[in-house]
């Protein structure tokens, strides 16, 4: 092995110790599956880390220190890094704290796809509302109401920045959640199963594939019932387009409220979007697919409806109920078309 090797090697063994208190709730995981949670803190049986969890961990501190540099290239002195945060429950790490402008700022590294169409994501702006929640002065006055969550693309280093501001109803609900799951840990209970073995965030697909929970033989067993529309690696070309067809469709419901106007051209692209799709699930024999962020899309074929031109069967005096069949002649029945269904998913 070269030198260089064996460097990297060590660094990712490094990146794999663990740095914080198992019996502690992170902040850096409100908004995740609290089962697994209340798991960590009671010191379950976890499946061990991989190298490949490794990379990903060692790619989130790439791009944490890029933002950070830029920071303290700016403003020399005036940042903190890995500011700790203080709870009755546990504790959290900012990415960065920039006491002159009183704002949080957290780093999310994510691949090509997921930053075109997967953010924000929900769990990165439940993490932020906490941060802003806890995070107080020696009086016990919140320092921030604003962050920003930034995005890199670790593909091609396009960056996305999405301003969160402090929602004090999210906030006051992420303590109270955290007050439950430390009570449950205290009593040694577990909250219930509540997701497909196949779905997130039981298992997440990963361009090496799929990968399961570290805790996942602790909720299911290899016998559950698996979700039929989920197994498997969900089709790329249903995936993009349901990506789309979500955006679209998210923004078209927006605009009809106040700028009704202003929709044709969303009405347009959703219509070019079904059709797509319509193509893609009859090429793939379903009629619903499911993303692994669950956004969910349906369509459902429906049939014409018949109706009776009355008017007519009555000029033509056959209008008896004793001769139905006369009006077949006058019956009229109208195109048939194809519902979809949007629910779930980040809109």
């Amino acid at each position: 092995m070269s030198v260089t090797e064996e460097l990297i090697q060590n660094r990712l063994r490094a990146v794999l110790q663990p740095k914080f208190d198992r019996a502690e709730f992170r902040l850096s995981e409100v908004g995740k599956c609290p089962r697994m949670r209340v798991m960590r803190v009671l010191g379950y049986e976890e499946q061990p880390p991989t190298e490949e969890d490794a990379r990903y961990f060692e790619r989130g501190h790439i791009a944490e220190a890029w933002v950070v540099q830029q920071y303290r290239r700016t403003y020399p002195r005036h940042t903190r890094a890995q500011m700790k945060v203080h709870t009755p429950y546990g504790t959290g790490h900012i990415d960065l704290w920039f006491p002159g402008k009183a704002l949080i700022v957290e780093v999310k590294s994510v691949g090509r796809w997921s930053f075109d169409n997967a953010i924000p994501r929900d769990e990165h702006i439940a993490q932020v509302q906490a941060y802003l929640h806890f995070f107080r002065d020696h009086k016990g006055q919140r320092r921030a109401d604003h962050a920003e969550l930034v995005y890199v693309d670790m593909d091609t280093l396009r960056m996305r920045v999405f301003p969160v501001q402090y929602d004090p109803t999210q906030g006051e609900a992420i303590e109270k959640e955290l007050e439950q799951l430390t009570r449950m840990a205290n009593l040694g209970q577990l909250p219930p199963v509540t997701y497909f073995p196949d779905q997130e965030p039981c298992v997440t697909h990963t361009p090496q594939g799929v990968k399961r929970c570290p805790f996942w033989q602790h909720c299911h067993s290899e016998t559950d019932p698996f979700d039929p529309l989920y197994s498997g690696k969900p089709d790329e070309e249903a995936l993009q387009l349901i990506a789309q067809y979500r955006e679209v469709k998210s923004k078209l419901d927006e605009l009809e409220k106040s700028h009704k106007q202003a929709t044709e051209p969303l009405r347009a692209k959703v219509t070019e979007l079904q059709e797509a799709l319509d193509a893609v699930y009859d090429r793939l024999g379903v009629d619903e697919t499911i993303a692994p962020d669950g956004t969910t899309v349906k369509r459902t074929k429906v049939p014409g409806r018949l109706t009776w031109d009355l008017d007519s069967a009555e000029k033509a005096g056959v209008f008896t109920s004793e001769m139905k069949q006369a009006l077949l002649p006058f019956a009229k029945q109208t195109g048939g078309y194809t519902r979809w269904t949007l629910k779930g998913g980040k809109r």
